[in-house]
């Protein structure tokens, strides 16, 4: 089974068979949440996601640390994404803090210069 990641839709692992991973993704995602897209569901996510899922508590972490900086769009990514904003987590753009916007911007620019290179 093949995994990409939610965010950005990339392949990351192909001939998945099962265990743990630690992996992160060029999109951004310090701790993808990996899916199979024949199978049009989710198939790994990290063990913090689990935790946060279960407890009702606040975090710092923003979207962008589950699905990276990407154009990618899918209804799976869509519905994870608001998943994750009932649950208090918004994205860097959204926060307060400057230096998270600011970041945000960093990112989105190397996104769009990426892209830029593939025409």
């Amino acid at each position: 089974m093949n995994l990409h990641c939610l965010g950005c839709g990339e392949l990351r692992i192909s001939n998945y068979t099962g265990g743990t991973l630690a992996i992160s993704c060029i999109c951004g995602a310090g701790s993808p949440i990996l899916y199979d897209p024949i199978q049009d569901k989710v198939i790994a996510q990290p063990y913090s996601l689990t935790q946060l899922l279960l407890q009702d508590q606040q975090t710092s972490v923003h979207l962008e640390y589950y699905l990276g900086y990407s154009f990618h769009i899918n209804d799976m990514k869509t519905q994870t994404e608001e998943l994750l904003k009932l649950r208090g987590l918004i994205s860097q753009q959204d926060c307060d803090e400057k230096k998270c916007e600011q970041e945000y911007e960093r990112a989105m620019y190397r996104v769009v210069d990426m892209s830029k290179d593939g025409d």
